[in-house]
């Protein structure tokens, strides 16, 4: 889809006071400080995972997953290294790339756990350190320059119930009656936001420059409605967003951006299906910012067969969605609907490893 005249004059603008070239890494799963539970069935042979808390069943490894915010080659034992008693053999690391390259945005470890003598109710430690040599290298040859660590739990606890035969692969019903709204996360509930990811992008020095091209964008729109400048105004503020959320406690942006857009389709319908798909981004990165933001999109899953309330189901059904975006702050997601959208081909899906079940139906796949 060929994006709209204004988008080079942005450009311009923010190539000025906007430095993205380093790579950076944005996400991780698990994230850094989480507690993995995986469930044991009572003996040390034969042990196997459930999907409880952000696990794998039916392949007995534990996916360790690096989401940077540009792609990046180089990911390997010797520039991402592991430290852990579950380790017990060389580990590979593999890009998520449409085109099998070895450059990726997302890269993807196994821990295989299944040949391992697990002791139950005992707690093993994670260390991952990225960076701390170089080799992580972006498309455009800049050198990852943020060396950090990501240490996590991994607890084995016993198993209270055990699957009856044909039960693990039951089919999922989406059914309002098999979802449980929910009030508060619990503990064991391994969700992750954008507030609470450690490996935030920061720059400070271009916030003012900004804020002086958002005002006299402002101050043109208040004499000439134009397009160009009001896609220039919302790209501007979007930007200012991005860099001050974190930092400065400045009000969000987020509802007149939207207008902008929504506005947008109006005034220019030969472009009004990339301004659609970029209200669609900022609404998900609305949903996924904040633990509060999130919980009303959340359900525990059951069906009639289950005592007991399971897993998270993130319900994005009936938002008029037409791409998908803020996969980084998706990667705990075990179950998904996003049914009821007007979604076209979807990418990234791939970065979400503890995805089991997805609901795709009533959507404008082409």
């Amino acid at each position: 889809m060929a994006q709209p005249q204004g988008q080079t004059l942005f450009s311009a603008l923010t190539d000025q006071t906007v430095r993205t070239d380093p790579p950076l890494l944005v996400s991780s799963w698990p994230y850094h400080g989480s507690k993995i539970t995986l469930i044991g069935d009572n003996g040390l042979h034969g042990f196997g995972l459930s999907l409880l808390s952000g696990t794998l069943s039916d392949t007995r490894t534990l996916p360790i997953i690096l989401y940077f915010n540009q792609a990046v080659k180089g990911i390997s034992s010797s520039t991402v290294t592991i430290k852990s008693e579950l380790l017990k053999e060389e580990l590979v690391w593999k890009p998520l790339s449409m085109n099998n390259s070895n450059t990726a945005q997302v890269w993807v470890v196994y821990l295989n756990l299944a040949n391992l003598e697990l002791q139950l109710l005992k707690t093993y430690s994670v260390e991952i350190n990225i960076g701390h040599s170089k080799g992580i290298v972006s498309s455009n040859g800049n050198h990852y320059g943020d060396p950090s660590q990501i240490s996590f739990k991994v607890f084995v606890q016993t198993s209270y119930t055990e699957l009856t035969e044909g039960q693990g692969g039951k089919r999922t019903t989406w059914m309002d009656t098999n979802l449980q709204k929910i009030d508060h996360f619990q503990e064991s509930d391994s969700i992750v936001t954008a507030d609470q990811n450690h490996h935030i992008p920061t720059s400070n020095w271009c916030t003012e420059e900004i804020v002086q091209e958002i005002t006299k964008f402002q101050d043109l729109l208040s004499e000439y409605d134009c397009k160009i400048g009001r896609l220039t105004l919302a790209r501007l503020l979007t930007a200012l967003d991005m860099l001050s959320s974190q930092h400065d406690g400045r009000k969000s942006n987020t509802e007149e951006v939207l207008q902008l857009y929504t506005d947008m389709m109006k005034l220019d319908p030969t472009h009004s299906i990339y301004y659609k798909d970029e209200c669609s981004l900022i609404s998900l990165k609305r949903i996924t910012s904040t633990r509060d933001s999130l919980i009303p999109y959340c359900h525990y899953y059951k069906d009639a067969t289950e005592t007991v309330s399971g897993n998270v189901c993130l319900r994005l059904q009936n938002l008029s969605l037409s791409r998908i975006g803020s996969i980084q702050n998706l990667l705990w997601v075990q179950m998904l609907d996003l049914s009821h959208n007007e979604l076209r081909p979807i990418e990234g899906l791939d970065a979400m490893q503890l995805l089991s079940c997805l609901n795709l139906s009533h959507n404008k796949f082409w």
